[in-house]
């Protein structure tokens, strides 16, 4: 098995992906997909981050609540969850990352970063969530 592309030189898919999305959730505590992206065997680096609002008035129900982030292979979760409060003072409104390198030698498979907040009333998460996914190798 070759490894092809090492430099940026890559036939399926573009050497960086990156996705930015305002995102808001509440009312239940499922996990929701921002992101989700279908890649080519080879290995990855993955990076997800999320940073709430500074803004007190931007969360639904006026309620600051806890969240959780986190990246899925096919739908399993990798690694460990990302977790902060959406609290005042600004001391308290935790942001937080992930960065995993993932690989699989054949066949596709799709790459989602997903959100929730763990508190089911009204309120609910307003942030800023970023992904970027780059290739570091390509297998052939």
């Amino acid at each position: 098995m070759a490894f092809y592309g090492v430099g940026g030189d890559f036939t399926n898919t573009n050497a960086t992906r990156s996705s930015r999305s305002d995102v808001s959730h509440g009312g239940n505590t499922s996990y929701q997909t921002a992101h989700s992206n279908t890649l080519t065997a080879g290995v990855y680096l993955v990076h997800l981050s999320y940073s709430p609002s500074d803004s007190d008035g931007e969360y639904p129900n006026n309620d600051p609540d806890h969240w959780e982030c986190r990246i899925t292979i096919d739908g399993s979760q990798v690694g460990d969850t990302a977790f902060g409060y959406e609290n005042t003072p600004i001391t308290y409104k935790k942001s937080g990352s992930l960065a995993f390198v993932v690989s699989w030698n054949s066949g596709s498979k799709t790459i989602a970063s997903q959100y929730r907040t763990t508190d089911a009333d009204d309120g609910g998460l307003r942030g800023y969530l970023i992904t970027n996914i780059t290739i570091i190798m390509e297998y052939a």
